[in-house]
Formats: structure tokens, C-alpha cells, sequence
């Protein structure tokens, strides 16, 4: 099973574009996961987001707010001829915003937001792995 969850926060504001034919919405995000000690520099991983949730990633999140992204690893080849590992996210959670930029930037409507509750019995503190 190919699955995938990342926490952190976005090193840059998202990046939007559409595909030439189909005109579907596609999104990258830079995400900065931290590492569990503080004096370690964070992994960098790249999201990509497709269709409408790829709207919402443009229109609401921005540099340094939080994000938790759910989805599969992808590897592929670059224009460049490198691979690279990305993750397709299938749900980006939108945390927190950084408190400078509060004022500039509309608040997300709630429908956008996905909630990632844990099943019935387990608490918000159990360690709780979907797979």
C-alpha cells in the first residue's frame, strides 16, 4: 500500500498552473517537515495537488503556514533527467497561519477544511496509523 502522511509548513506560497489539454487545476507546495531534534534541519518534500482542492491550496494557504498533507508517493523524471519524489496529496488539512500575514490573506471557508479525527475508540492522543 502506498500511502503517506507529512506535517509541516510551506517554505514558499503555493504554486499554481493548469494542464495544456484538460485545463485541470495542479498546485505544488514546498513543505518543511521538521525532524525530532530541534537542531536538525527539516526534510523538504514536494506535494502536488490536483482539481478544485488545488484552487483552494492557491486561494488560502501562504509561506509559512501549516499544513498536513494525506496522499502516495510518485517518483518521476524531470525535465533536467533527475528523479524526484513527490507526494500527491488525496487531503491537505489547513493548519495555522503565520500571525504576520492574519490580516492580508481571507480566512478558509469550512467545507474546505478536511478533518482527520481518529476512529471511534481511539482518543485525540492515541498513536493512530490508518494502515
Amino acid at each position: 500500500m502506498n500511502s503517506v502522511v507529512i506535517s509541516g509548513k510551506l517554505g514558499r506560497d503555493p504554486e499554481l498552473s493548469y494542464t495544456p489539454q484538460t485545463q485541470t487545476a495542479c498546485c505544488r507546495l514546498s513543505v518543511a517537515v521538521p525532524r525530532q531534534k530541534r537542531d536538525e534541519q527539516p526534510d523538504w518534500v514536494r506535494v502536488t495537488v490536483w482539481d478544485k482542492q488545488a484552487e483552494r491550496c492557491k486561494q488560502y494557504l501562504v509561506k509559512g503556514q501549516k499544513v498536513e498533507v494525506a496522499g502516495r508517493l510518485r517518483t518521476s523524471k524531470g525535465k533536467d533527467g533527475k528523479e524526484y519524489t513527490e507526494v500527491v496529496a488525496n487531503v491537505v488539512v489547513f493548519g495555522e497561519k503565520p500571525k504576520e500575514r492574519n490580516e492580508h490573506v481571507a480566512q478558509p471557508v469550512q467545507d474546505v477544511v478536511n478533518d482527520f479525527s481518529a476512529p471511534e475508540g481511539f482518543s485525540a492522543t492515541d498513536d493512530y496509523v490508518p494502515f
